[in-house]
């Protein structure tokens, strides 16, 4: 693997990974408390979720409009993205890259 490419990686792992490395920086446990509270927060106000204390407001109303809502740009995206990793890989071909 090229030398950018391993590099690369091991940024991008790095911040997907930065509160997920089992030390006193691990965010894990704050983030299932959070959703505990949240769902908590959001029965003790008469509703089904968090989410669907969330959106009440806003115009969206349900969780399941929002749901059909991403559904409709997923289906809308993918192609999109599909032309677009198309377009990184003849970049990374034609700059001598090894990989998919």
């Amino acid at each position: 693997m090229p030398k950018t490419a391993t590099c690369a990686k091991k940024i991008y792992r790095g911040y997907f990974m930065r509160g997920n490395n089992g030390n006193n920086n691990d965010n894990k446990d704050v983030v299932a408390k959070i959703v505990k509270l949240r769902a908590q927060q959001a029965a003790l106000l008469g509703y089904k979720s968090y989410a669907a204390y969330v959106i009440d407001d806003n115009m969206a109303k349900t969780p399941e409009a929002v749901d059909a809502f991403l559904m409709k740009l997923w289906n809308a995206a993918i192609p999109v993205a599909k032309r677009e990793v198309q377009e990184m890989q003849k970049i990374i071909d034609r700059e001598g890259g090894k990989f998919k």
